[in-house]
């Protein structure tokens, strides 16, 4: 009888910390959703709305680039290429983001850095669109000096049009920089 005491007791020492530990496992792996970093791939399509012809005539180069791997000249200039009316920049654009399971298949909100060197040859214009929330619309993009990460004060600024769909890892933005007349 007292061996078989020995072995209950043996046994529910055993027992009882395994299955509350994987109890206790079970219930914090329900609240603490995984996470990670998720890659978006985005096309971003730039035309430039110059009715004065203040910029000269089309083609007009352009370049849309990620300012958190880069905000010098040179590498907006990695990035340069021609618009016009008829034939609109294009090019692939990834951002990244921490997301979790629970997370939408795109992000919310995206930033954009776009460089009209013919009009504003000192930096480039940023842009924090929320496609998610507001799938067109006009945008302020601030003006931001080459090596700098923040808009700068009184300086210029350009609107944007934008539209956004969905694609099935990120968006599909059509800008249309609206160049003000010359002063």
């Amino acid at each position: 009888m007292n061996a078989r005491r020995a072995r209950r007791s043996t046994y529910r020492r055993q027992t009882i910390p395994r299955v509350l530990g994987a109890a206790v496992a079970a219930v914090l792996g329900l609240s603490v959703p995984g996470c990670g970093t998720v890659v978006y791939q985005h096309t971003v399509e730039v035309l430039v709305a110059d009715p004065s012809r203040r910029l000269g005539p089309p083609p007009i180069d352009v370049s849309v680039f990620d300012r958190q791997m880069g905000s010098t000249g040179d590498w907006a200039k990695k990035w340069m290429g021609p618009t016009s009316d008829q034939t609109p920049y294009k090019t692939q654009y990834t951002s990244t983001k921490t997301v979790t399971i629970f997370d939408p298949p795109r992000p919310p909100e995206l930033e954009v850095s776009v460089a009209v060197p013919v009009y504003e040859s000192r930096g480039y214009f940023w842009l924090l669109l929320r496609p998610g929330s507001a799938p067109s619309g006009d945008q302020r993009a601030g003006f931001v000096p080459y090596g700098d990460s923040f808009p700068a004060d009184q300086v210029p600024t350009l609107t944007v049009q934008y539209t956004a769909t969905p694609e099935p890892k990120g968006w599909h933005l059509v800008l249309r920089l609206q160049v003000p007349p010359a002063p």
